[in-house]
């Protein structure tokens, strides 16, 4: 039987256009989930062999998270955990188990680095690459 997942990390979010030193947007709970699943896009291509691999955040149905639209900028960044300097930027989004108990909402990320960057912008500004060491 599959579980709803544990939404146990605080998190910090800001719309695109929205300086990463201001205020948080919107403040919520996630579950930050590395490598657990095996994703491909439309080429076959597994997302680990990227270069910057893609993290995924598991949020409550619901949350009001959202990823970049065509000929809109980018998507939300995030902080996992708040007040960590971990940014990421939100990628993609989907509902998992639709219409089910177990319903909660997937966010693709891409950690913020300077490689990340040079694909995204964020016109808020304001972030510099993840710090060494990690926090």
């Amino acid at each position: 039987m599959y579980r709803l997942p544990n939404f146990n990390l605080a998190v910090n979010l800001w719309r695109a256009g929205t300086n990463v030193l201001a205020t948080p947007d919107v403040t919520f709970s996630a579950n930050l989930s590395p490598g657990k699943r095996i994703q491909m896009d439309a080429g076959g291509t597994v997302f680990a062999a990227c270069l910057v691999p893609e993290t995924q955040l598991l949020c409550p149905a619901g949350t009001d998270i959202r990823f970049p639209v065509a000929g809109t900028g980018d998507g939300d960044v995030v902080e996992v955990p708040a007040n960590s300097s971990r940014y990421y930027f939100v990628v993609n989004v989907e509902d998992v188990a639709k219409g089910f108990a177990n319903e909660y909402r997937l966010a693709w990320l891409l950690k913020y680095t300077t490689l990340a960057g040079a694909y995204f912008t964020h016109p808020g500004g304001g972030m510099t690459s993840w710090p060494f060491p990690t926090p």
